[in-house]
């Protein structure tokens, strides 16, 4: 089982972030509907990688201004 449990906590990103095939899905669907730690751990990943990916697009930006600004003057 904890076989099952790496294979589908490697996929749950790919997942929440919509880029899963559809057997991955399927796959990660199936595993957390059977295993309640899994299930934990996606929900918790589903909150906190948008976070961190909204993060990362502001440092992104912030960067890009910054340099926009540089060229200006």
């Amino acid at each position: 089982m904890k076989n099952n449990c790496n294979v589908a906590k490697d996929l749950m990103p790919l997942v929440i972030d919509g880029v899963a095939s559809e057997e991955s899905q399927q796959y990660v669907d199936e595993h957390i509907a059977e295993c309640t730690e899994c299930a934990l751990t996606y929900g918790a990943m589903r909150v906190e990688l948008p976070r961190a990916n909204q993060e990362k697009e502001r440092a992104e930006m912030e960067r890009a201004a910054r340099v926009a600004r540089r060229k200006r003057i």
